[in-house]
């Protein structure tokens, strides 16, 4: 006797551990998230402003279309992911990877996944712990520079005050030649040349 398939039906996440399901998605989409962030193709077309005028938003919305993949059909194999991967990668960053880079991608994706079914986020938040460090940092370097640079200006400022006052010139005064001649005029108006050996 033949038995029909049902039409499969999205499965409930496979925690192995008691967690709560809100916690789940929240940290498995953050580890998502961190996962395309330490991307470097990704990561240099957000930059660069490969996709448009909303790069970091559209990071952001990719993030969530891979997690959301995942906790609609948790059986989504790696190579369906690697291809999401570079169809967005190419569809909305104008980028062909082409180093298959996005095979380690698709590794943290799902290291991710199978830590969080099983309660653990450890992974997840160390990658948030360094993403923060790193973030301050950046802020404190821009800030040195925005200082710098504050200081520069107050420097050339400041300088400007040592310059000399043009409106003070001191007055020219003209060269004067050392053996001043006149010329000799003959009687029809010419000038006479007079040799070097007679001046």
């Amino acid at each position: 006797m033949a038995t029909q398939n049902a039409p499969s039906q999205p499965q409930p996440i496979p925690v192995v551990n008691e967690v709560d399901p809100k916690l789940f998605e929240e940290k498995f989409g953050l580890g998502v998230w961190h996962a395309l962030s330490q991307w470097s193709a990704l990561t240099k077309a957000v930059q660069e402003g490969w996709g448009g005028g909303n790069t970091s938003e559209k990071r952001d919305w990719f993030a969530g279309a891979i997690a959301d993949q995942l906790l609609k059909d948790p059986t989504t194999p790696g190579d369906e992911i690697q291809f999401m991967l570079l169809d967005v990668m190419s569809a909305e960053f104008d980028v062909d990877v082409e180093d298959d880079s996005e095979e380690t991608v698709v590794a943290n994706i799902l290291k991710v996944w199978k830590e969080c079914t099983e309660g653990i986020f450890a992974t997840v938040d160390e990658w948030q712990r360094l993403w923060t460090e790193r973030q301050g940092r950046e802020e404190i370097v821009k800030g040195e520079v925005e200082d710098r640079e504050e200081e520069a200006d107050s420097d050339e400022y400041n300088s400007d005050d040592d310059d000399v006052n043009m409106d003070e010139a001191p007055a020219l005064i003209h060269a004067t030649k050392k053996d001043p001649r006149v010329p000799e005029i003959d009687e029809d108006g010419f000038e006479k040349v007079v040799s070097k050996k007679k001046r």
